[in-house]
């Protein structure tokens, strides 16, 4: 179950739909929104490049959990504007550390739960920088890290479709690609791809695999 192109693209949507929403009040300028509306399209397209490079590396079991993003950009004279993305990119299986910058990517990274050291910073003024298997980050993003590595790795809210699945299963029969309660009854959750059940399964935010069988 890899990756699919509908997460490439949400992922890369919510990344440019962030930067059109800015935290700080004082960047909600008319001019301020503008300039942001005229980057965003190079947001998107990095972060798409981004995600579209984990996508064709990642395994075919790879089930993505999550995605932390750090955005800007900068101009680039008459030709527009230059991207400035990362993206820490969560499946079941490890931690992908993405950059991309100058036109191009940078840093494709994927690093094993197993073997990541996770070093908090009290005050995060920079974007997460990652050296060899030890990332440095602030407190929010230390604590999602510290939670993968427990095993707590069920895919995040908005990574569900918006339909129900019962609403789903009444207009087309079946239900849509996400995680559902299993109906097997042996865990709380298991993932259905859209054709069939998989062998992906979670309890109380704890991934596993429970193979079916032929």
């Amino acid at each position: 179950m890899a990756i699919t192109p509908d997460q490439v693209e949400l992922v890369a949507r919510r990344v440019a739909d962030d930067l059109l929403t800015p935290l700080n009040k004082r960047d909600r300028d008319v001019d301020d929104r503008m300039t942001r509306e005229a980057a965003a399209p190079v947001v998107y397209n990095a972060s798409r490049d981004l995600m579209a490079a984990v996508a064709g590396n990642a395994a075919l079991d790879e089930v993505l959990i999550d995605a932390k993003h750090s955005s800007g950009y900068s101009t680039a004279g008459f030709r527009g504007f230059k991207a400035k993305v990362l993206l820490l990119v969560a499946t079941n299986h490890r931690l992908w550390y993405c950059r991309h910058d100058d036109g191009a990517i940078q840093q494709l990274q994927p690093v094993d739960y197993r073997s990541l050291t996770v070093t908090k910073k009290r005050i995060s003024l920079t974007a997460p920088k990652l050296e060899g298997t030890t990332i440095t980050c602030g407190g929010a993003t230390a604590e999602w890290l510290t939670q993968l590595q427990s095993g707590r790795r069920v895919p995040a809210a908005w990574l569900q479709p918006e339909q129900s699945p019962r609403a789903a299963v009444a207009t087309h029969g079946r239900p849509p690609s996400g995680w559902h309660p299993d109906p097997y009854r042996r865990y709380q959750l298991r993932y259905w791809d859209g054709a069939r059940w998989s062998q992906h399964v979670s309890t109380n935010g704890v991934a596993a695999v429970d193979p079916l069988g032929p």
